[in-house]
């Protein structure tokens, strides 16, 4: 294969952005991927809060932005902001990048995409105008506005994951839900002016991002691990488990209602502990340490591991430890929230603006970095070490996420790279030698999948030549490859030395043949071996099944 970076480009298609949405003419590129906006917004929000929450707690600011008018008010007003206005950019951000590839909805670009991030803008600007609402009508307004992204999300994806035929997607639509009602609850009892209503509520926010959290990192995390391993010829990534799955929703899901419910400490304690051993399970099976010298792959099983700690000290201070219990409020949002948005943000906005997902050098000192600076914030109060550290240790750990933006404001905001193709020869990719013997890996959560599929060549029909050739163009259109579609090796494995593709780039393939072809390529297929093994093996299953 000749080098793509010296071929001609091709006449079609036109550079893509993102998973393959043609960009409009004129648009700006940060409006072309949901990712990009909220990936902008939500670090550079973290650095205002900073600023707003540094001037609370030292007493310069007592009314407005930073505080609220009712007991605990300034702490309320952080932790709000840090939950549903941070966090929440980035995962609406995350979901929006996600579900295109994992659940085949449509990609959100362009007006709706400015919409979206519009009513994020809105809700943060009522909320820091809280405390001037004198009137029900006017704090009707401000709840509705601080509540409006991820209402009109649900409304938007609902439809979509419900019609789909993987309904794990749909376990998305309750925990959208649940964070618009306990928001809004939030409101209700500033209303009221109460406080302790209004911690309970953004307790309640706080456990429901925790199952997001499980939901979405225990499908990401091990099928990106899985592909690691098979990389470098270290396994395969571990079978999937329904059981054990839905033994970790389950546990965290009974675990949040009796925290909320403040059912006696013996039995948060005992729940706290089910919970942190189907964790610690579920996280052994995925063998992230074989894993370790991938940075990427690394922090997001590192998230995993300071999920884990949170619930180790959860169950401690249910036990009577000398431990304030929020030191597992800040283990997870620090220390697992924030290593896995290090290492997620930065997968995405490689892989979806047409880079190799290979992390700079500086992600290891940013994990690194937060992790210190979560552990110093968990110890302040057992040390006596007091205010100067809990200073530093959110000056540390927000500077990494600040550090993010200031690396990455320029990708997000500028069109996607044409991608070579991934592993060819001269691609100016590395090339990661897999093993040739075939392995059982999982695919979109769990489902079977090729992950390192044997060579050979003969596979499939030699007959189907027109059709191999439309799908060569396909491949090329799907993952913006800079090589020609005559110049692609039809008998040359997907997998490994040939093509070099991962999973991730067969769903983006799958979503394209079935929106051309009439069909739907099923991750549990028991084939998938045969049918992944090359573009020619592909093209005799598309000639079987086709319907148009």
């Amino acid at each position: 294969m000749s080098n793509p970076r010296q071929a001609p480009a091709p006449a079609s298609p036109r550079p893509r952005d993102g998973r393959g949405s043609p960009p409009a003419r004129g648009r700006p590129a940060v409006w072309l991927s949901g990712f990009r906006p909220f990936y902008l917004l939500g670090p550079a929000y973290l650095a205002w809060l900073l600023l707003v929450g540094a001037a609370a707690a030292t007493g310069l600011v007592v009314a407005g932005p930073g505080t609220l008018p009712l007991p605990a008010g300034a702490a309320l007003w952080h932790a709000h902001e840090m939950l549903y206005g941070f966090a929440m950019a980035i995962v609406a951000g995350t979901v929006l990048a996600a579900l295109p590839s994992w659940a085949h909805t449509p990609e959100l670009h362009g007006r709706s995409l400015v919409v979206l991030a519009a009513l994020w803008g809105a809700g943060r600007l009522a909320f820091h105008a809280i405390g001037w609402a004198q009137s029900s009508l006017a704090l009707v307004v401000v709840a509705l506005l601080d509540s409006a992204l991820v209402l009109v999300l649900l409304l938007r994806l609902a439809p979509q994951l419900l019609r789909g035929t993987d309904r794990r997607f749909a376990l998305l639509l309750p925990v959208l839900a649940g964070l618009a009602a306990a928001n809004l609850a939030f409101h209700a009892a500033l209303a009221a002016h109460d406080a302790a209503r209004a911690m309970t509520a953004l307790r309640a926010l706080l456990w429901l991002i925790v199952v997001l959290y499980s939901l979405v990192g225990g499908v990401l995390t091990p099928i990106f691990t899985g592909n690691v391993l098979a990389a470098r010829g270290r396994g395969v990534q571990a079978p999937f488990s329904p059981p054990l799955e839905a033994a970790a929703l389950l546990t965290l899901v009974a675990l949040a209602i009796a925290d909320l419910a403040s059912a006696p400490p013996p039995c948060v304690a005992a729940l706290a502990c089910t919970a942190l051993v189907t964790q610690l399970w579920r996280t052994t099976r995925w063998r992230g340490w074989r894993a370790a010298d991938d940075a990427l792959v690394a922090g997001m099983n590192l998230g995993f591991a300071w999920l884990i700690v949170a619930l180790a000290l959860r169950a401690a201070a249910a036990l009577g430890a000398p431990l304030p219990e929020a030191a597992w409020v800040h283990a997870f949002t620090m220390g697992a929230l924030g290593t896995m948005m290090l290492a997620l943000m930065t997968r995405v906005a490689l892989r979806h603006t047409g880079r190799p997902p290979l992390a700079p050098p500086a992600l290891r000192w940013l994990l690194a970095l937060a992790s210190a600076a979560t552990l110093l914030r968990i110890l302040s109060t057992p040390l006596g070490l007091g205010a100067p550290a809990m200073a530093l240790a959110a000056t540390a750990w927000g500077g990494c996420l600040i550090a993010w933006w200031a690396a990455h404001a320029r990708m997000l905001l500028a069109p996607s790279l044409p991608r070579p193709a991934a592993g060819g020869a001269g691609s100016g990719t590395p090339t990661i030698p897999r093993p040739s013997p075939p392995g059982r890996g999982r695919l979109r959560g769990g489902s079977p999948i090729l992950s390192s599929p044997p060579s050979d060549p003969a596979a499939g029909t030699p007959g189907n030549a027109p059709l191999e050739r439309e799908l060569a163009e396909l491949f090329v259109e799907a993952l913006n490859l800079e090589t020609p579609a005559a110049e692609l090796d039809i008998t040359a494995p997907l997998f490994g030395d040939g093509l070099g593709l991962d999973s991730i780039d067969i769903l983006e393939v799958a979503l394209a043949i079935s929106q051309r072809y009439g069909f739907q390529l099923r991750s549990d297929d028991e084939h998938n071996v045969r049918i992944f093994r090359s573009i020619r093996s592909l093209a005799a299953h598309v000639a079987q099944h086709r319907v148009k």
